[in-house]
């Protein structure tokens, strides 16, 4: 399903790892908007797989969870390795942040995040949820990152109506009116009581309450697992 879904976005398979799939956009030939078919691939995965939970629901068979991380940025492309043995893969930091921003899914219970640097090349075709300010394990500069929602202009009144009232929350949590931002990360759960992500800053609201942060803070998550 998943590697369907990539090579119709054009995309190159890199590799598979476990149950993980290692895709590149743009390489080994360059392709204007490969930001942008990256999240589109991504959100069709999203809406089959989402197809196929629901058929599995109704034969009282198992559903599954995917989640993907997507990242624009330089990198080493090409025959990596040795002269006995040689991969056509990509390395380098760029690499690395996709798959850990691929995990960190898991702290918000969202299933696709994008990079600033996707975002700002992607952002005119589709609809995103501003998440956080992070740094990852192994990345010193922190960077912002972005639920990915849907296509530009395609996405539920629940998901905009969630979005909106998130959006508030988020400089009141940065600017460190950590009172203010729960309770409107408590709006969103009423609205959406589903919404992991603010569960996830309610939780954090609350901690800083009790142990604020330093006078120089500046609003940095670090997430420090893979």
């Amino acid at each position: 399903m998943c590697t369907g879904i990539l090579l119709k976005h054009e995309a190159m398979l890199d590799k598979y790892i476990g149950d993980s799939i290692m895709a590149l956009f743009g390489a080994p030939i360059s392709k204007v908007g490969h930001s942008l078919s990256a999240c589109y691939a991504a959100l069709e995965i999203n809406e089959v797989l989402g197809e196929f939970n629901r058929e599995n629901l109704q034969k009282s068979l198992p559903v599954f969870n995917t989640r993907i991380g997507i990242n624009t940025g330089k990198m080493i492309v090409g025959n990596i390795g040795t002269e006995t043995h040689l991969d056509y893969t990509a390395i380098g930091d760029a690499v690395n942040l996709a798959s850990r921003l691929e995990g960190v899914n898991k702290l918000f219970g969202t299933s696709i995040i994008i990079s600033e640097s996707t975002y700002q090349e992607a952002k005119d075709g589709i609809e995103v949820r501003e998440l956080d300010f992070i740094s990852v394990k192994g990345k010193e500069t922190p960077v912002n990152i972005y639920e990915l929602i849907g296509r530009k202009g395609n996405i539920s009144p629940l998901e905009k109506r969630t979005r909106d009232i998130f959006s508030e929350g988020i400089p009141l949590y940065r600017n460190k009116s950590f009172p203010l931002a729960e309770k409107v990360f408590n709006e969103v759960l009423i609205v959406n009581p589903s919404d992991l992500a603010a569960a996830h800053y309610i939780d954090r609201c609350k901690k800083l309450q009790v142990s604020p942060p330093p006078d120089d803070w500046d609003g940095v998550y670090k997430f420090l697992q893979k």
